[in-house]
């Protein structure tokens, strides 16, 4: 019994003086730094959040803990981080990709295909999304949208299609009235959904804006309402 505890000591030794051999061992220097997926963040932004150095050995380093500390920058959806030996260290970044501001609370923020708010639009940052407009604290659930207004997020997907006949870029609000949303584009079009078969709904929007195109009609509409039973809708024109 003496024996084999003195063999398990030796083994554990001996793994720990390996470990500190491979720790300590220059071959094994961080000299090549890889990061991919950068679009709105820099190269040195995300060094000094990860707080790793070129000199730091590639065995020393915690890629898991510098990942949760990628992770948590705003920014940042998903960080991987792992090693390629002998000497580089990747680095694979996922940015948030924002769809529109929601403004609750007197604030504005950024939020992302998924319904999370991500971050709070700083003064500095400039952002040309749709705003959703009337949005209540208790719509909020653990930082998303909960999911009663969900359906915006889907209207928004259907907007961005690259065939839509309404661009998202032509939106300007979403404001949510209790069963309904009230889209707002930027010449002042106001298009009503209800929040139940918006894909229905939208649908309808593309024939009814097809319609006004072809004929030339869409510079004088006010308003579309969609808030009536399938198949039917109501386009309103200025003056009427």
């Amino acid at each position: 019994m003496l024996g084999l505890g003195l063999l398990g000591a030796g083994v554990i030794l001996t793994g720990l003086l390996g470990w500190y051999f491979l720790a300590n061992w220059s071959l094994f220097r961080i000299n090549r730094l890889e990061i991919k997926g950068l679009v709105r963040l820099s190269q040195e932004e995300v060094l000094k959040t990860a707080d790793i150095g070129v000199s730091d050995n590639i065995f020393a380093v915690d890629v898991a803990d510098i990942g949760r500390r990628l992770e948590a920058h705003p920014w940042i959806s998903r960080a991987f981080v792992y090693r390629r030996l002998p000497d580089t260290l990747v680095i694979k970044i996922e940015e948030e990709v924002p769809v529109a501001l929601t403004a609750v609370g007197g604030r504005l923020y950024l939020t992302d295909s998924r319904g999370r708010l991500f971050k709070v639009l700083e003064p500095k940052e400039s952002a040309s999304y749709p705003v959703i407009n009337g949005v209540r604290p208790e719509m909020i659930i653990d930082g998303r949208l909960s999911p009663a207004i969900q359906p915006v997020l889907k209207l928004l997907a259907d907007l961005r299609r690259p065939t839509s006949l309404l661009p998202v870029d032509k939106v300007s609000e979403i404001l949510i009235r209790q069963d309904e949303l009230v889209l707002i584009t930027k010449d002042k079009v106001y298009v009503t959904f209800t929040l139940q078969d918006l894909e229905g709904q939208y649908q309808r929007l593309e024939k009814i804006l097809a319609h006004l195109y072809n004929n030339g009609w869409y510079r004088e509409v006010a308003a579309i309402r969609l808030d009536y039973p399938p198949g039917q809708a109501a386009v309103q024109f200025k003056g009427s």
